[in-house]
């Protein structure tokens, strides 16, 4: 454990009959923390937020999963939890709306303190139905369910003066050249909700094969 270590968040569940898999990606402050302690922060500041943006139906939260992926080696093993049946479903109730296809998906921009492509990140929340769009936008619902789960990362992770953990984005490239965690990833300063749907290219039936 080190101050400045940087380590990535996964959420792991499924929506509309597809893996779907949230990443964040998080600078230790404190310097003598575990991925245990990751894990209880997200689920404590962020948890219900997220879950208010999926279908009550789909356990999108089955596995949660804390890595610790730059600081001093040997790094140490991946901390896990492990929702109980129910426990890590979505809390939307949405009738009988039809589910959108599962590579559909609203997008966040993670932008960065820092000047780069390299310094801002994104990340995206799939689970959009049909009631969620209008024509080529998001409808004001969604956006505000989306917003209430930037407001909790940004309340927890990015405003605080002291927090036990920063909101970063992480470069792999940075980090390829050897320098320190510290400049390779950089605190997350505005998440910017984008009001156009998007979609991802490795949930579209037959990528990849």
């Amino acid at each position: 454990m080190a101050v400045n270590d940087t380590w990535q968040l996964n959420v792991i569940g499924v929506s509309g009959g597809t893996q779907h898999i949230h990443t964040l990606h998080f600078r230790e402050l404190g310097g003598d923390f575990t991925g245990e302690d990751l894990i209880g922060s997200w689920r404590t500041a962020a948890e219900t937020a997220y879950r208010a943006h999926f279908a009550s139906y789909d356990a999108v939260i089955g596995k949660i999963t804390a890595q610790k992926v730059c600081g001093s080696v040997p790094l140490p093993a991946a901390s896990e939890y492990i929702a109980l049946p129910g426990a890590g479903n979505g809390t939307k109730a949405v009738g009988g709306d039809n589910q959108m296809p599962s590579f559909c998906a609203a997008l966040v921009t993670e932008r960065g303190t820092l000047q780069g492509r390299s310094r801002s990140g994104r990340f995206f929340l799939g689970g959009l139905f049909e009631a969620d769009v209008d024509g080529n936008a998001l409808t004001a619902g969604e956006v505000t369910r989306i917003q209430a789960y930037c407001t909790a990362l940004k309340t927890a992770f990015i405003d605080p003066t002291l927090p036990d953990w920063r909101l970063v984005t992480h470069s792999r490239k940075l980090a390829d050249t050897g320098i320190s965690c510290e400049l390779s990833s950089t605190p997350v300063g505005q998440l910017l909700i984008s009001s156009r749907p998007t979609t991802m290219r490795s949930r579209k039936w037959g990528s990849g094969l």
